[in-house]
């Protein structure tokens, strides 16, 4: 890494380990909680290229996101659906996050989760057609996310 990165990758370590320590009240939204927890440190460690923790932490977080959406009758909130649901890598996987998002999309709570669930199709097919390649995460989703003409609200 470029020596000019030194101080934010270290701010962004600071930031992911903050987020790792959160304490989580019990509430009937400590699920959406976890999820979103998951989800912002899967995130920055696919976008810092896996410096902030080893891959095998982030594949933990990732088998209990999945694990926790396998779970829900419904998830409407979009931004930590998608970004697990990048993730998903087996057709296994694939299927709860899909039908996850139809029950959603079905339910009176749900706003515009085709788009969601579009963009994450798009990231799968990706991953499909790379085969044994490794695409860069940044580049895989800022690419796929800039040529939609609607924007999920992520809210």
């Amino acid at each position: 890494m470029d020596s000019d990165l030194g101080p934010l990758l270290s701010r962004l370590h600071t930031l992911a380990e903050n987020i790792a320590n959160l304490h989580l009240p019990d509430t009937p939204h400590r699920t959406t909680l976890e999820l979103f927890r998951l989800s912002m440190l899967i995130w920055l460690n696919r976008m810092t290229g896996a410096t902030l923790e080893p891959q095998s932490t982030t594949d933990a977080r990732v088998q209990r996101a999945l694990h926790i959406l396998s779970d829900l009758k419904t998830c409407p909130r979009q931004l930590p659906l998608f970004i697990i649901g990048c993730e998903a890598r087996t057709d296994e996987d694939r299927c709860v996050i899909l039908e996850l998002m139809n029950r959603t999309e079905a339910s009176a709570s749900s706003r515009s989760m085709f788009i969601v669930k579009a963009l994450t199709e798009a990231v799968w097919k990706q991953d499909d057609l790379a085969g044994e390649r490794e695409l860069g995460y940044r580049e895989k989703i800022t690419a796929i996310v800039s040529v939609c003409s609607l924007l999920p609200t992520f809210a």
